[in-house]
């Protein structure tokens, strides 16, 4: 989706630049709409979403692209980042009660409110964002970890790592729910150390490589 997006990013730029700001801002409410809040409902009353992709297909990959080129051009963030950031802490806490309660009522553990083209999850990720884009700091130790952002993404999602880490060395699917808690505190680090390792390991290998 990565890569497919770098393709397409060129002629989306220039579809946007032939747009005023009213017309990306419509749509972006015309994409929210269907693409937001439509899986958003359609998760809780069980029916299927336009893309059925969970939004990590590439209609939730260019409508985020165009949303953080609007912010980037458009928006002036008027609050401080302690405001952002409350407002995050709440929709994620809003999010967890209502699918724990979702899932005490029907029986079963109801998650689907984790998906990418979710109210909670893209609201979410806009209020980080404002968090982030009032803070002006400058740190080599936060700026050499942040450059395997990437690396450590395409290296825990793939199949190979991420059933034989979480399922099988971990047993993420076997904890209970205090366990869980546990894990969603600890295994980020943990994965990110991990797979930062690996591919500083690779760029050792590929450097001995390219200097032969």
């Amino acid at each position: 989706m990565y890569v497919v997006l770098c393709l397409l990013a060129p002629f989306i730029n220039l579809m946007l630049e032939y747009m005023n700001e009213k017309e990306v801002r419509q749509l972006l409410q015309l994409m929210c709409v269907m693409f937001v809040l439509l899986p958003t409902v359609g998760y809780i009353l069980n029916f299927r979403s336009i893309t059925g992709d969970a939004g990590y297909g590439p209609v939730n990959f260019v409508f985020l692209y165009i949303l953080g080129r609007y912010m980037r051009l458009y928006h002036q963030p008027k609050h401080s980042s302690a405001y952002y950031a409350l407002f995050f802490v709440l929709t994620c806490v809003l999010g967890g009660v209502f699918q724990l309660l979702y899932s005490h009522i029907w029986g079963f553990e109801f998650t689907s409110l984790i998906s990418s083209d979710t109210l909670f999850i893209v609201a979410g990720a806009v209020l980080l964002f404002c968090m982030f884009e009032r803070l002006n700091f400058s740190n080599r130790v936060i700026n050499y970890v942040g450059s395997f952002a990437l690396p450590v993404y395409i290296i825990h999602i793939h199949p190979w790592c991420f059933h034989w880490f979480f399922n099988d060395l971990l047993g993420v699917k076997n904890s209970t729910d205090y366990n869980f808690i546990l894990y969603l505190v600890l295994i980020p680090f943990v994965v990110y150390l991990t797979c930062m390792l690996v591919e500083q390991g690779r760029k050792t290998v590929f450097s001995v490589f390219n200097k032969k």
